[in-house]
């Protein structure tokens, strides 16, 4: 998916405020990773983002959302938006089942990107996973995200089941 959108669309697509998104580009956050993100040269100039970076922002975001900080959300998201994995391309969850991001602090930034096969797994896997950390590790539901994010930028919010399944890229 070589597809590429303004960092206003970007935002919006995440379910973040513009003005965050791009504080968070200007005092250096490590978001810029892909070859098609542009920075903006100068006001008035476009910020242009891959979808690599708006998987990696939405998930940041969540993060945020869920209690971590920016600085620390930020860095271990990009696993997700930007690395791909035995079963999972970058950006994308796992083709079949469940894929759910797990934040235990001590963790950072090799926080696990976790496959559950089956319901039964997935809630078997959930309860291991609170009952393990403490606090409790900030989870999101991966297929929910990039669901969401990928309806609200136009897209099939379904293709990384079709993509994966036919080896398409």
């Amino acid at each position: 998916m070589a597809r590429a959108f303004m960092m206003g669309a970007v935002a919006e697509a995440v379910g973040m405020p513009r003005p965050t998104l791009a504080k968070w580009i200007e005092i250096g956050l490590p978001i810029i990773h892909h070859e098609r993100d542009t920075t903006s040269p100068g006001q008035g100039k476009a910020t242009i983002l891959s979808f690599h970076t708006a998987m990696h922002i939405g998930l940041a975001y969540r993060l945020v959302r869920l209690g971590v900080s920016p600085r620390d959300a930020v860095p271990a998201a990009r696993r997700f938006g930007h690395i791909g994995g035995t079963g999972r391309k970058a950006g994308r969850p796992f083709p079949t089942g469940h894929t759910v991001f797990v934040y235990p602090k001590a963790f950072g930034h090799y926080s696990p990107i976790v496959h559950f096969a089956t319901d039964a797994e997935l809630k078997q896997g959930l309860f291991e996973h609170f009952t393990h950390f403490y606090p409790p590790a900030p989870m999101v539901n991966l297929n929910q995200m990039y669901e969401t994010i990928a309806a609200n930028l136009g897209l099939d919010p379904t293709d990384y089941r079709k993509r994966e399944r036919s080896g398409d890229e």
